[in-house]
């Protein structure tokens, strides 16, 4: 596995631009964080104050530096917006694998921006970091996620039963793959 860290890596396509996302990005992270829509297929909760939205850009900052992920925000260029987010964590040398994740806010979804965002990450996790294998996990109830995977032929490995820490639920998550 080829941990390309510095410099951090930006990614482009015709309507977007995924970058290293910045403190000053905490209004649009807020945004997606604090909109209950983004939690409904996950074990997290909704952001209540705009602090919990720097705090979380320095986590990212924080894992990044340590070389524990890659996380990117997606920035749409029309409007110099971030409107989701992209990672590559859960990172597995022994493996040489990761785990592939991402959220978009619901004002964005369904225009394609997510697969378009999705393609390139998915290159630099197969090629520039030279991943035999990169895994998406999501809740079989989110079918429009679970198209997008296999849109991008993604395949589906199993499902798992995750117990949920914040909302005391059980999760049952589809594990999706792709390899090289």
């Amino acid at each position: 596995m080829n941990k390309p860290f510095e410099p951090f890596p930006t990614l482009e396509t015709e309507r977007l631009l995924i970058r290293r996302i910045e403190q000053y990005d905490s209004e649009d992270i807020f945004s997606m964080r604090s909109h209950p829509m983004m939690h409904l297929f996950t074990d997290t909760l909704p952001d209540t104050l705009s602090i919990q939205a720097s705090n979380y850009i320095s986590r990212i900052h924080k894992g990044f530096s340590e070389q524990i992920f890659f996380f990117w925000g997606i920035e749409l260029k029309s409007i110099k917006k971030l409107i989701g987010t992209v990672c590559i964590w859960s990172l597995d040398e022994l493996a040489n694998s990761g785990e592939l994740g991402y959220g978009l806010h619901p004002d964005f979804q369904r225009k394609g921006y997510m697969q378009e965002a999705l393609i390139p990450v998915i290159h630099f996790g197969l090629d520039t970091m030279n991943l035999k294998v990169l895994e998406a996990y999501t809740e079989i109830n989110n079918l429009r996620s679970i198209h997008l995977l296999e849109k991008l032929n993604f395949h589906r490995e199993k499902i798992i039963i995750e117990k949920g820490q914040n909302k005391h639920q059980d999760f049952h998550m589809a594990v999706y793959s792709i390899s090289r």
